[in-house]
């Protein structure tokens, strides 16, 4: 069982742990490959074989189906981004890390295209639900302090560095999302060469 779909439900690997990562598991698939008009407890319930109300007993709502799966997303790009940067050794050099962040979340969009389809829901989903809001706020939140480790290292007054932060996650979304939704998609690393060429005027202006 894929340990981050267990760490996506906030349990630990009990019997019920392992069935609710099952649930989870059909319910990134119908997300992914059908549509969110598609997923139901019915739907999932027939899909995992089982019953309704035992997908209700796991998950007491599509809503909690859905942000389990957007944390899941999330939980597979920190992962993938996090072995990115490791197997390319550890870098003080601040310029090196963050091309190598970037780089990280580019490998996500380009190795697991279904968690992405995942995750940009969303975006979708942030501007209709408080609850989404919230946990857009609370994941964007991971990658403000990621980007901010890295331009600690930076010869960056903290306001510079507060705005440096701000908008090279905004450039860095807004790439990743186009890279992956635009009709006429360049090649990745075409892509990936624009984003970096975008943050660098951030950090010299």
């Amino acid at each position: 069982m894929d340990k981050l779909l267990l760490e996506a439900t906030k349990t630990g690997p009990t019997r019920q742990d392992v069935r609710r990562a099952k649930i989870l598991a059909a319910v990134m698939a119908i997300l992914a490959n059908e549509g969110l008009d598609e997923l139901t407890l019915e739907r999932v319930g027939k899909k995992v074989k089982m019953a309704r109300s035992h997908i209700v007993y796991y998950f007491k709502s599509r809503d909690e189906l859905v942000e389990a799966a957007v944390r899941y997303a999330t939980l597979s790009a920190r992962d993938l981004i996090a072995k990115h940067i490791s197997e390319r050794g550890e870098s003080k050099d601040w310029r090196v890390a963050l091309r190598r962040y970037v780089e990280g979340n580019f490998r996500w969009i380009e190795t697991q295209p279904d968690h992405v389809a995942v995750y940009t829901l969303l975006y979708y989903l942030a501007a209709i639900k408080p609850r989404y809001r919230k946990l857009h706020e609370e994941i964007r939140k991971v990658g403000y302090d990621f980007i901010d480790s890295i331009l600690k290292n930076a010869d960056l007054t903290p306001a510079r560095r507060h705005a440096a932060v701000i908008n090279i996650q905004g450039v860095l979304t807004g790439n990743l999302i186009d890279a992956t939704t635009a009709h006429a998609r360049p090649p990745f690393k075409e892509r990936l060469a624009q984003t970096l060429a975008a943050i660098d005027p951030i950090l010299t202006a």
